[in-house]
């Protein structure tokens, strides 16, 4: 190959959507050409059965399992991505055309009634983890395309996949007025449109990292160590391996953290008279947990006018941060309307070592359509263990009501509808925590 025909090879990589939550598959082909119908196949099922995701994907495996080795060929009509790409066609051509298309596959061998498919024997998987092959990195900016990405940093030797992580954000839909219409009219009177009930969707967006996979573990870690900065902004990068780890001790610890809080919380019900002081209470000590320090921030100058809500607070918290787990919100004292609020962290001190982000350090919180919130620390110790103390025992109470069930004495008409922070759950579900 010529540096000119180099130059105009690049991958295009595209995101599986199979029930599995499978990763994507790289496309080989020229910037100007559109993959045909039959390339596109023919990567994706590559994608599928290659050495990245087959040794994680339990369906494919599962399924192999079951019938001697053979995957069913019927079966891939249910992996969206194979589904979206041959919607052109008649729903009887489908997999035909699919099966067509994996006849020039040197990694897929097709049965030859064609009724199933699988991994070419004579191209076993790899020993090893693909793991121990791959790297994380993350500080991207959110608006970073695949294409970008991968012209990045096919520079480096063994390059095989670009894998860009995502998650879903909620969207709710303002509700929509239906015009109105002669089967609206009774009796020859007028009457309103209807409104319908708010729509939710769910938006895939990017969180900011990646995993590469390169051909050999040796690859991997001469790039990681190379790789220090993307568009002059410095990485955090990782051995998915020791990603891996990282995240199953923070795991590990969240996970003995509430089950530590839970312990404390059922000893304080047990009404045993060795956990009763001498006047026949529980123990403070036992009664009461100490508040974690440096978990709360302070939301003030919120816009009453942009449709704020808790999910709108907690997902801009998370783009300005950038790390969801160091920074993870525990919950949101808020109610749509209010010019005030407190945010919660689940971890010690998280607080103030994000306010020192330079995406916060100036004290305010980028919401959307160019709103804001300014944050900011309690100033004082004791204010913020008072306030903590507070919220505890709002908890406390709303886990007696049973997790607030009925809504307690709020101010709104009705049963439980008020807004009260101590008066009341929000609704009919009380305040959420």
């Amino acid at each position: 190959m010529t540096q000119t025909e180099a130059k105009v090879e690049t991958e295009l990589v595209e995101k599986s959507e199979n029930e599995n939550g499978n990763t994507p598959a790289v496309l080989h082909t020229e910037t100007e050409v559109e993959p045909t119908m039959e390339e596109k196949i023919v990567h994706q099922v590559e994608f599928y059965f290659g050495d990245a995701n087959l040794p994680h994907d339990r369906f494919i495996k599962l399924e192999s399992a079951n019938h001697d080795g053979w995957f069913p060929a019927d079966l891939l009509l249910k992996f969206n991505k194979l589904t979206n790409i041959t919607s052109s066609l008649p729903e009887e051509e489908r997999l035909k055309k699919i099966l067509e298309a994996l006849q020039g596959s040197v990694l897929i061998e097709v049965f030859e009634d064609n009724t199933k498919i699988r991994r070419n024997p004579e191209m076993p998987l790899p020993e090893g983890n693909a793991e121990t092959k791959s790297v994380y990195l993350k500080g991207f900016n959110k608006t970073e395309t695949k294409l970008q990405l991968i012209d990045h940093f096919k520079k480096y030797e063994g390059m095989d996949k670009v894998i860009m992580r995502y998650y879903k954000e909620k969207l709710l839909l303002p509700p929509e007025r239906k015009p109105e219409t002669e089967a609206n009219k009774e009796d020859g009177e007028e009457t309103k449109p209807k409104i319908t009930t708010d729509k939710i969707v769910w938006v895939k967006k990017f969180k900011g990292s990646i995993f590469i996979v390169f051909k050999t573990e040796e690859q991997a870690k001469a790039a990681l160590a190379d790789i220090t900065t993307y568009g002059g902004h410095p990485l955090m990068k990782l051995m998915q391996t020791d990603y891996v780890a990282t995240k199953k001790k923070e795991y590990a610890a969240r996970v003995e953290l509430r089950n530590s809080r839970k312990r404390k919380s059922d000893g304080n019900s047990d009404e045993s008279p060795s956990k009763k002081g001498k006047d026949g209470s529980a123990d403070e000590e036992e009664q009461e947990e100490e508040p974690l320090k440096g978990v709360l921030v302070k939301l003030s100058e919120i816009p009453d006018d942009k449709g704020i809500t808790r999910e709108i607070i907690r997902e801009c918290w998370y783009t300005a941060t950038g790390d969801k787990d160091k920074y993870e919100v525990a919950f949101i004292d808020f109610q749509r309307g209010d010019k005030e609020g407190v945010l919660r962290l689940s971890n010690e001190n998280a607080a103030k070592e994000a306010l020192t982000l330079d995406s916060l350090k100036e004290g305010t919180l980028s919401l959307k359509d160019g709103a804001s919130v300014k944050v900011a620390t309690f100033s004082d110790e004791a204010e913020e263990k008072a306030y903590g103390i507070k919220m505890q025992k709002d908890r406390q109470n709303f886990k007696k009501r049973g997790g607030g069930g009925g809504g307690g004495r709020g101010r709104g008409r009705g049963r439980g509808r008020g807004r009260g922070r101590d008066r009341g759950g929000r609704g009919r579900g009380g305040r959420r925590y």
